[in-house]
Parts: C-alpha cells; structure tokens; sequence
C-alpha cells in the first residue's frame, strides 16, 4: 500500500498497478496468431475459388456450370473480401431417374435366359441409372407442362383430358401479366417473369427440341418428381461475418434450415430452407408408371411443383435484397 502525500485531509489508498496473468497474455498472442493464420488461409482459398470460377474450372455438378440465378447474389457475396460462395443452386424441378441396390435386373444369359442379379447402387448418369430425366432451374411454361403429362400419360384421348390439359396448362402461361388463376400477386408480377427463365436438360429435353416423340420411360428403378430449393455455401472470414448473412438468411429471407458450421480451418455457413419448399414424389417404381392412368393427379403433382418454385423464387429475391442492404451497412 502507498500512500498520497500531496492530498489534503484524510490519506487516500492507492492501488497498485494489477498485472496482467501470463497465461491470458500467452492465449491472446495465440489467438492473434491463429486469426492471422485463418485470414490468409482465407484470402488463399479466396483467390483459388475466384480464379476457377472465372475459368469455370472448379464445378463438379452434373450440369458442370454455376446457375445463371446465383450469380447476382454470388457477385454480392464475392465482392466483399470477407466472403466466398464455395456452391450454390439456384432451385430446380426434375425427373429423376435412379436404381437402388436392391432391383433386379437381367443380366448375361447363364444358359436358361432367366438369370437375374442385383444392381449396386448407382450414381446418376451411371451405367442404366439415368440421373436427370428432365430438369429445369425455373418455373415449367405451359409447353413443357404438357410434354411432360403427355410422356407419362400420353396423349389426350377424351374431351376431358384434352379439358383437362388446357385447365392446368393455362394456369402458368407466360404473358406479362399472371393469369388470374394461380395464387401469383400482381406485386409479384417481375418475379413470375422471371421465374420462367433457366437452364433446362436432360434426354427427355433433348428428345423434344429434336422433335423427336420416341423417348421412353426406364422400365427399371424409380423415376421421382423433385422440386429442390435453393441452397448455398459461403466461407465466412470470422464467425461475426458468419452472423451477418446467417440474420440475412434466416431472419429476412425465411432460410430456416441456414446454419454455421463450427468453426475450425473454415467456417462455413449454409443458406438453405426445407420446410415447405421441397417435394419429391416416386411417379414410376420399379419400371411400372403409376401416373399413366391418373392425368388429373399429374397436373397437380406439376402444379405443386409449379408454386413452390415460385415462392422459392420470391424467396431468392428477399434474400439478394437482405445481403445487399446488410453488407453495405457494415
């Protein structure tokens, strides 16, 4: 204890400097290290991701480019040096064909003709399993609407079928202004606009721009309808960069299944939403075309998948609108 002599009246106690603990000093010097550490393994894999994605050289999807509707809210991201998008997709509806382990197949004749194995399971696009049958990152026009039902259904044969095609077809015609009869705002009108646009595939796509009308179902595995919404993976800087699009995400564009992996060489938060969004209904099973005599509850199964990719679109929107916003106030 030491005391003040320069004060008047009763002596003041004057404490001591506190010194710091060696141990804290020691763990903030390792913290400071390893944050220095962690930006330039960042700013390497950064500028290792920019390079191949302008040179298209890091995509390992089926389709083997970036979809054209991430890139504008990809560009927010990658022009912020605390972010990189590392994947992406914007949202799609398919027909996917795949073959589980478990379906027989003929194989080589063993002599009686009948000889039979079981299938390993397959990857898409492998071998018999034909992965996407048709797939379009947007909303379904009315003609593809129609070439789908016809190819599962077949051809309209009654006056109520052919009712029937031009009902549901109509729901989703692509003038400026949606029709009256889907659920689509008229605030909402620039995203319905949009939604129909997309890259499309697929050999069910390619049979019909040749004008081709032979394609045929697989007659082995499972053919399934999917509407698959958007998701995204971002490689955060710091786990307060992480917070920010992770608020963006789930508090403002509704991505409630969005998370941040705990943090180790990366931190990496993934931007998706499941809940009401995603759909995937089997249409064929093992070969045989459970749809084929129920046109009506094709259409609707087309329609479901219709709407949801367009609240996934709208969904989009608020996201991009959130990211910009939130990104420039900090």
């Amino acid at each position: 204890m030491s005391v003040n002599p320069d004060c008047d009246g009763e002596a003041k106690t004057v404490k001591p400097p506190r010194k710091k603990n060696p141990e804290q000093r020691k763990l903030n010097k390792k913290s400071t290290v390893s944050q220095k550490q962690l930006d330039k393994q960042f700013n390497e894999h950064k500028k290792q991701i920019l390079e191949n994605l302008s040179q298209s050289a890091c995509d390992l999807s089926p389709k083997g480019s970036v979809d054209r509707k991430c890139l504008d809210i990809m560009h927010t991201l990658n022009e912020n040096e605390n972010y990189v998008t590392t994947s992406s997709c914007s949202g799609r509806i398919a027909l996917f064909h795949s073959i589980s382990e478990d379906t027989p197949c003929t194989s080589s004749d063993n002599g009686d003709g009948q000889s039979v194995t079981s299938l390993k399971k397959m990857k898409r696009g492998a071998e018999k399993a034909m992965g996407w049958v048709y797939v379009k990152h947007g909303l379904l026009s009315p003609a593809e609407l129609l070439a789908i039902v016809h190819t599962f259904c077949g051809a309209p044969l009654t006056e109520e079928e052919k009712k029937l095609d031009v009902e549901y077809s109509s729901r989703w015609e692509t003038d400026d202004v949606p029709p009256s009869n889907t659920h689509v705002k008229t605030e909402d009108t620039l995203v319905y606009r949009k939604g129909f646009e997309g890259e499309v595939g697929g050999p069910l796509y390619d049979s019909l721009q040749s004008g081709a009308s032979d394609f045929q179902l697989p007659t082995v595995g499972t053919v399934s309808l999917k509407m698959e919404p958007y998701v995204m993976h971002v490689e955060c800087r710091t786990m307060e960069n992480a917070k920010i699009i992770l608020t963006a995400a789930v508090t403002d564009g509704g991505y409630r299944n969005s998370g941040v992996i705990p943090p180790g060489k990366k931190i990496m938060c993934g931007i998706r939403c499941t809940t009401g969004l995603g759909m995937e209904v089997p249409l064929v099973l093992s070969g045989h075309n459970y749809v084929h005599g129920n046109r009506q509850y094709m259409w609707e199964l087309l329609h479901t998948a219709n709407c949801k990719m367009f609240d996934n679109e709208k969904r989009t929107l608020k996201l991009q609108n959130s990211l910009e916003s939130r990104l420039k106030s900090v």
